[in-house]
């Protein structure tokens, strides 16, 4: 349990602070034990940020997953809240500041790669299961790919309108568009 309430205040000292303030003595000062003490759990930096990046995934993922699970309704009305959850989540500063500190460990760690695309892909691949019940007579392959273009329009749609300190501009009816445009893609029939 200890490691559990070590990886939360890290993940939220990562996306709230960013990655050079992410320091075993940061974080271990943030939860009240030693430096000794939290290399029990994580030996090294390195293992920290693994572990950190690990955990936000997971927990991303799952929260994704679930939410699209408990969706009722028909399949049209299903997809839109699923957009609009998607949507919702990167607008959030955690979210837009695990994508942004997460990426930028990427460039150095391969596991931590790994593990940002392996986020990027489960939300693709819920994206897509919305998008066979709307459209099941696209293969699995389309499938994906549409729903790879809607995440990435998202996910785009949210850094472009970052300003320096990681505020966001509003950008009065994106969001709408954005969901016409998924939902467009979504229903399209092959060509």
């Amino acid at each position: 349990m200890r490691s559990r309430e070590i990886l939360e205040v890290a993940r939220r000292i990562l996306v709230e602070e960013g990655y050079k303030n992410l320091t075993l003595r940061r974080v271990a000062q943030s939860v009240g034990i030693s430096i000794g003490n939290l290399q029990y759990y994580f030996p090294a930096k390195e293992d920290l940020e693994r572990q950190v990046l690990q955990y936000a995934r997971d927990r991303a993922i799952r929260e994704c997953g679930d939410y699209f699970d408990q969706l009722s309704g028909g399949a049209e009305v299903r997809f839109e809240r699923l957009i609009k959850f998607l949507l919702a989540s990167v607008n959030r500063p955690d979210t837009r500041g695990l994508h942004l500190q997460g990426w930028a460990v990427a460039t150095h760690d391969d596991h931590v790669e790994y593990c940002m695309e392996q986020l990027f892909h489960e939300r693709c691949v819920i994206v897509a299961r919305a998008i066979e019940q709307l459209n099941p007579e696209i293969d699995a392959a389309e499938r994906l790919n549409r729903a790879t273009v809607i995440h990435a329009m998202i996910v785009g749609s949210v850094f472009s309108c970052m300003t320096q300190d990681r505020s966001l501009v509003k950008r009065r009816g994106l969001d709408r568009i954005l969901g016409m445009r998924a939902l467009a893609l979504a229903k399209a029939p092959i060509s």
